[in-house]
């Protein structure tokens, strides 16, 4: 029921017709027990995960009061592997929201990341640090790691800023929404 249960949220919809299926045939009560365990460990990393953003936020104000808050302090973050407070600082220095920045930092075309840096005027030894020691999950091959640089390098700044601007405007829209 636990596997089952993980799968359902990350497989295709035929899948999931499939695991409904499986479902029915175990007991409801251990599907009950199931769901109320995933729904606990779901809420602790949650808790847990505000709890890290809470922390890097007030790590980024403190830098941004002592005017420390730089491109350097961004390579440091992610050399370090301090993916809260790169995430926090990286939104502050763009100017997006940091849910915003965690998908550019996640994203892994990269290519967001290439737009962002640009618009933000980040050089481009800023850019290739973020992009190959990056947060993303997958390593990119050395061909696609060129390419990629290739886009930092070819963008046009005010198209760069425009994409970002959009970002912010939908961000903007959202918390408006909210």
């Amino acid at each position: 029921p636990d596997v089952l249960q993980d799968m359902f949220w990350v497989v295709s919809t035929k899948l999931r017709s499939r695991i409904l299926e499986r479902s029915a045939e175990i007991d409801p009560e251990i599907v009950d027990r199931a769901l109320a365990q995933t729904e606990r460990k779901l809420m602790k990393d949650a808790n847990r995960r505000t709890d890290e953003r809470s922390r890097a936020q007030q790590f980024i104000d403190r830098k941004v009061e002592l005017r420390e808050l730089s491109e350097t302090l961004l390579v440091n973050l992610v050399r370090a592997n301090r993916l809260e407070e790169l995430i926090c600082g990286f939104a502050r220095l763009a100017k997006i929201d940091e849910d915003t920045a965690e998908r550019i930092l996640k994203d892994p075309s990269g290519e967001g990341l290439a737009i962002a840096c640009k618009a933000t005027r980040l050089d481009r030894q800023t850019f290739s640090t973020l992009a190959v020691i990056g947060v993303q999950s997958k390593r990119r091959s050395v061909s696609e790691t060129r390419d990629l640089f290739d886009i930092y390098d070819q963008i046009p700044q005010d198209m760069a800023q425009r994409a970002m601007r959009f970002w912010r405007v939908r961000r903007e829209t959202e918390s408006a929404a909210a």
